[in-house]
């Protein structure tokens, strides 16, 4: 599937709907032109979903990669325990696996729940800076990538 923001109602669809503009938005990282949010470098968006990974990619009209929004799943709600929500060991171990496999680099913390768990990391990708967040609400893990 593909949505360009040129389209009518391509903005609304793939920047609002999906997320991706307002987890830009939260971490300060959408991409400012003189007069606000700079369209060039989102001129192209692309969503799909596959194998329970729904994703966002953003180009500029050259075609480089300017953002990326992923949603990966983390099913382990569904296995609780008994311990305390969110602690089971089970659950923590599938999610640091799937950190590992998102994003081998070193991340870094950024916040923590009441019981002191971490559930949002910052990092370097290749193509920019890298943010991981963990819906645990919804068994997700949120990855957002923006460009230089």
């Amino acid at each position: 599937v593909k949505i360009s923001v040129e389209e009518p109602g391509g903005p609304s669809r793939a920047l609002l709907r999906t997320g991706f503009l307002a987890d830009l938005n939260r971490h300060d990282a959408a991409p400012r032109g003189p007069a606000g949010l700079d369209l060039e470098r989102l001129a192209r968006v692309h969503v799909g979903e596959g194998g329970g990974v729904r994703w966002l990619l953003a180009t500029d009209r050259a075609g480089r990669l300017t953002g990326a929004r992923i949603e990966v799943p983390v099913p382990v709600l569904s296995e609780y325990d008994g311990s305390l929500p969110g602690s089971s060991p089970r659950r923590l171990g599938r999610l640091r696996d799937a950190l590992r496999g998102l994003a081998p680099r070193a991340l870094s913390v950024t916040e923590r729940d009441h019981r002191g768990n971490p559930f949002a990391w910052r990092g370097r990708a290749v193509g920019g800076a890298l943010w991981v967040r963990h819906r645990p609400e919804q068994d997700l893990l949120t990855v957002l990538l923006a460009g230089r």
